[in-house]
């Protein structure tokens, strides 16, 4: 089965925001990728998908592969994949994850990649990714 391109109707800003949740474009990804920011009783969470790896190496063959080849472990990171693929601008993305970092009540950083990065940890992750830039 051959891939189609889908045509998009949107873009991150055109998502309702208000006080609880909120889309935003990620400067330096060409426009790929966001993150969602949402406000709960127990603080503000981070979404992010594809910019931002949480894994623990693997040691299957594939997954070991998979995070020392692309250098997608341990711990968070921005993999070697996503830097040569959709990362055009490695200052913009710094700049925006330390931005996140700093959100008051930052409680958890949820990624597509494995782990949940919550509490102190949350801005910690991503701090730490910030620096594979």
């Amino acid at each position: 089965m051959t891939p189609r391109a889908l045509t998009v109707d949107g873009v991150y800003e055109d998502f309702p925001a208000d006080e609880t949740a909120r889309f935003e474009t990620l400067h330096g990804v060409g426009e790929t990728e966001g993150a969602l920011v949402v406000k709960s009783h127990d603080g503000v969470s981070v979404v992010l998908n594809d910019c931002m790896f949480n894994m623990d190496r693997k040691r299957d063959v594939l997954g070991f592969l998979f995070t020392t080849a692309f250098g997608s472990a341990p711990g968070p990171r921005v993999s070697r994949l996503a830097k040569m693929v959709f990362i055009k601008d490695k200052r913009a993305l710094r700049a925006d994850f330390e931005r996140l970092a700093d959100l008051p009540g930052l409680t958890r950083v949820i990624v597509a990649h494995e782990k949940v990065a919550s509490g102190s940890d949350a801005r910690a992750a991503l701090l730490q990714a910030a620096t594979y830039l």
